[in-house]
């Protein structure tokens, strides 16, 4: 094999290689994007408490509303601003909705990322219904951001300790 030969085959190389390092180094990139699951589910806890609050705040101001399910526009400026920079495409409020044999509640925020969509919930915990979470779900994955043991609302029955705990 000639030099000429040899030099054509390692640039050819080294540009291979280089393209792999930038391909890999992109999807890297991708798979942690600001509005990925992963990336959510990573941030403090006191970011998942502040939104926990504000998902409170939402379900509280929807107990005044006489429909069982409410549709807000996630780009509504009277949303706090936390909300608003998580970007979702859909918010929805559910109060004592029959499912089956069970009745629930929640708010749920459905994102979307580059890795596919996913949603954050502030719900009852289906063990104890005393407890509220914040959960993130994508595809079969869940992950516990934050637990209240007991919240007070009016008119609403709840039970617990009245503490406020981390779950991760």
């Amino acid at each position: 094999m000639s030099n000429a030969h040899r030099i054509i085959k390692f640039i050819a190389i080294a540009v291979l290689m280089i393209a792999i390092v930038f391909t890999t180094m992109w999807l890297l990139t991708l798979a942690d994007s600001p509005s990925s699951y992963r990336r959510f589910s990573r941030k403090d806890p006191s970011y998942h408490k502040t939104i926990a609050e504000e998902c409170e705040r939402l379900f509280q101001n929807a107990m005044e509303n006489p429909n069982d399910t409410s549709k807000l526009n996630p780009e509504n400026p009277d949303l706090p601003k936390i909300l608003r920079e998580l970007h979702s495409y859909a918010i929805e409020i559910g109060k004592d909705l029959k499912i089956g044999d069970r009745t629930v509640s929640f708010v749920r925020l459905n994102l979307r990322s580059s890795t596919g969509a996913y949603s954050v919930i502030w719900e009852p915990c289906i063990d104890t219904g005393a407890e509220w979470q914040l959960a993130a779900y994508q595809e079969g994955q869940q992950r516990i951001l934050w637990r209240v043991k007991e919240l007070r609302r009016p008119g609403v029955r709840t039970s617990g300790s009245g503490s406020e705990k981390e779950n991760h």
